[in-house]
């Protein structure tokens, strides 16, 4: 299987309790190995919430925003434009940072991570803007979801974002 349809699948699989699934609860008759599991679970994915954080903060610079994806990445807004690979991704992130006044936040409202603690996904709402050639500040929304991989040097990096523009699907009720 190739790497995309690897990810995609593990994608899938990972969005799977967001789509309203019963999430699989594992079986273990040893309550300590249970918790041991639970205890790492928890920092690993801590360990993403804080790579996403970071993520968020290096928005002040198009290079720093894009040195958070993986070489072959793949950034996609839905019903526009794909991206493909660092240095794509680093043109156009320059691009949108090169408008006056630009902005980017967001806010992640759910995340989780795989049995095997090198895949994690984050996923939230996000805003930007920038200030129109008339002066007029141009504001935009969504939801985005992004699919993380954790590297040989521990490191989380980001393999796949997807935005969904002007929707808040991720938002919890």
């Amino acid at each position: 299987m190739k790497r995309s349809q690897s990810l995609w699948l593990t994608a899938w699989a990972l969005a799977w309790p967001l789509l309203g699934c019963e999430t699989p609860q594992p079986v273990s008759s040893d309550q300590a190995t249970t918790l041991a599991a639970d205890t790492l679970r928890e920092s690993v994915l801590q360990s993403l919430l804080e790579a996403d954080e970071a993520w968020n903060r290096s928005t002040v610079a198009a290079d720093s925003f894009a040195s958070f994806f993986t070489d072959d990445a793949l950034w996609v807004w839905v019903g526009g434009d794909r991206v493909n690979g660092i240095e794509e991704i680093r043109r156009v992130a320059r691009s949108g940072w090169g408008r006056p006044g630009f902005s980017l936040d967001w806010e992640s409202t759910l995340a989780g991570v795989n049995h095997s603690h090198d895949v994690g996904f984050t996923a939230g709402e996000w805003q930007s803007g920038y200030e129109g050639s008339d002066g007029v500040r141009n504001e935009r929304n969504g939801s985005y979801m992004a699919i993380w991989t954790k590297g040989g040097d521990g490191e989380w990096k980001v393999e796949i974002e997807i935005e969904v523009p002007g929707q808040d699907i991720f938002r919890e009720p």
